[in-house]
């Protein structure tokens, strides 16, 4: 019985220097927890550094344990930094490079494996400064008052084909039946986030007023042209975005109309209160009821594969526990919301992905990100949630982690749960170099 108890034991300190979760400083920032899983023979690494061409001393397996990602981690340890940039450059040459797949840092390329969302997250946690990318957008709104989300898609696709089919009449006929299903607006509510000093900006074609209240913009316009009796906003934006950074508003902002329920989001309702209670029993502060509501949501609604399609409703997603990426903000937002945590919704879209339904992307260039005509499919509508003392902190219900990268290009701002526009044409959305 000793013996068999001495050798538990053994076996036990084995398992915890095997998966302790100790910082290793020389490779990962201080503070991230990791396990060594492990190391490439000599003969492999000499078949590595006689493939790529490079002077590679060691390679390393790790497996990160960071409470919001997991990733596969290979560290690639060159003589010296000189070999490391010729390491890093053959990954890019070959094709094996993708964008937030690689790091390198000084005489180290680093290998994120993984989900794509979360290699970003892995890169922007080991770099000092959080980059910041400028994105342009060019496309024609529709802005809308008062319509019904299913029709608002139907005008959208009709309105598409009435473009790429040369104003063909069928599709001149379908647009002329939806229009009378539309209250259209003159108002759209814009993002305004200053990143480092760098302002939005914006250009339309029409007069306008502006109205600015912390991060939002407000445009009224007047004299907007139309076709077919459709309005027709021409608009150009130049839009700011660093990554996985919160945003600490001017003034205080309006907690009251940020957490009011409506049509959209029924934080009010008994069945909402009830579920997110008890989501958030074991947390004591904001932060916390933010996470455990975003695992809820996450874990819990499953996505439809419709992601294009029409919202199904706060109330009948939390009860079929199903819906598309626009229910999963939907229930975030609302959950939040029925928490006194002020939330919102940001409308925009994903630069350098592609969905299911609509994955044709026109690049035009030496590479993605120089020009991009993107799908309606790469449109996304994600979560910002206000927390007193950190700032507007901005969620992706689908992605295991907080904050966003730099390819989440916001533009909408919504705090009434109504989309305010539709595209008269796909936007073209391209890296601003």
């Amino acid at each position: 019985m000793e013996r068999f108890f001495s050798a538990s034991v053994f076996l036990f300190l084995l398992c915890i220097i095997a998966y302790a979760q100790t910082p290793l400083d020389e490779y990962f920032p201080s503070d991230w927890m990791i396990r060594k899983v492990s190391i490439e023979s000599k003969e492999n690494t000499e078949r590595i550094s006689k493939n790529t061409g490079c002077k590679i001393s060691s390679i390393e397996n790790y497996f990160s344990y960071e409470p919001q990602i997991e990733c596969e981690i290979k560290v690639y340890k060159a003589i010296d930094a000189k070999e490391a940039r010729k390491l890093y450059n053959y990954f890019y040459d070959t094709g094996l490079k993708r964008d937030g797949e690689l790091l390198l840092t000084n005489d180290i390329v680093y290998q994120f494996i993984g989900d794509q969302g979360i290699l970003y997250k892995c890169r922007s946690l080991f770099l000092e400064q959080k980059e910041i990318k400028i994105w342009n957008v060019e496309m024609n709104l529709v802005p809308i008052r008062i319509a019904d989300d299913s029709d608002t898609i139907k005008l959208l696709r009709a309105l598409y084909k009435y473009e790429i089919k040369n104003h063909d009449p069928a599709s001149i006929t379908e647009i002329r039946k939806l229009r009378s299903s539309f209250v259209f607006g003159s108002e759209l509510s814009l993002s305004n986030k200053i990143i480092d000093g760098i302002k939005p900006e914006y250009v339309f074609d029409t007069t306008y007023t502006e109205k600015i209240k912390n991060d939002v913009i407000k445009f009224t316009y007047s004299d907007i042209k139309s076709e077919l009796d459709i309005p027709k906003i021409k608009v150009k934006a130049i839009i700011p975005i660093k990554e996985f950074s919160e945003y600490v508003p001017e003034s205080k902002i309006d907690r009251s109309g940020l957490t009011f329920p409506n049509d959209y989001w029924p934080s009010d309702d008994p069945k909402v209160l009830s579920l997110a209670k008890d989501i958030t029993i074991d947390c004591s502060n904001e932060f916390d009821k933010l996470t455990a509501i975003h695992k809820w949501v996450r874990s819990q609604i499953q996505f439809n594969g419709d992601e294009t399609g029409p919202r199904y409703g706060t109330l009948n997603v939390i009860d079929k526990r199903e819906g598309n990426f626009w229910d999963s903000a939907d229930v975030l937002t609302t959950l939040c919301r029925s928490m006194d945590i002020p939330a919102r919704q940001i409308a925009g879209w994903v630069a350098g992905t592609s969905n299911n339904n609509h994955n044709k992307v026109t690049v035009v260039g030496d590479s993605i990100g120089q020009y991009i005509n993107y799908s309606a499919a790469n449109d996304h509508i994600w979560t910002e949630v206000y927390i007193n003392g950190t700032g507007w902190v901005q969620i992706d219900p689908v992605l295991p982690f907080t904050g966003v990268s730099y390819n989440y290009i916001p533009f909408f701002i919504i705090e009434d749960g109504r989309m305010p526009a539709t595209y008269w044409d796909l936007p073209m959305v391209s890296e601003n170099k």
